[in-house]
């Protein structure tokens, strides 16, 4: 798949799927069969009990859950958390599957552990 399609359409627990990327402003999500090619240390992330692997299920919770709490049915929106400061760090929201299960970036690349989505969202942008 290379087109953008509404994050409900996405087939989480697809062997085939190995990214999704999701545009926050939309919560459209292109899908990828192809492996991320960025070498990252698993074993290290490992250390951390799996606070950083997600199943196919967490991740549609988690994008589900971005969606209603940033106001669901919109045009547009900047995803933003109360505690952190605002810009587009979360624009994309990028998850990439290991042999352990997603990992997840944001656009920049760097990995957001599971606490991290507990954060409030600010629901007055966009």
């Amino acid at each position: 798949m290379d087109n953008w399609i509404k994050h409900t359409e996405v087939d989480y627990d697809s062997e085939s799927v190995k990214q999704i990327h999701v545009d926050t402003r939309d919560f459209h999500c292109l899908v990828m069969n192809e492996d991320h090619e960025e070498k990252v240390d698993l074993e290290n992330l490992k250390k951390f009990d799996n606070d950083y692997f997600y199943t196919p299920s967490e991740v549609k919770n988690i994008v589900q859950y971005l969606f209603d709490k940033s106001g669901g049915e919109r045009k547009y929106r900047m995803l933003c958390f109360k505690t952190l400061s605002c810009g587009w760090e979360l624009k994309y929201i990028r998850f990439y599957k290991t042999k352990y299960g997603f990992i997840v970036c944001n656009r920049n690349g760097k990995f957001k552990d599971k606490m991290f989505w507990t954060s409030e969202i600010d629901r007055t942008l966009g």
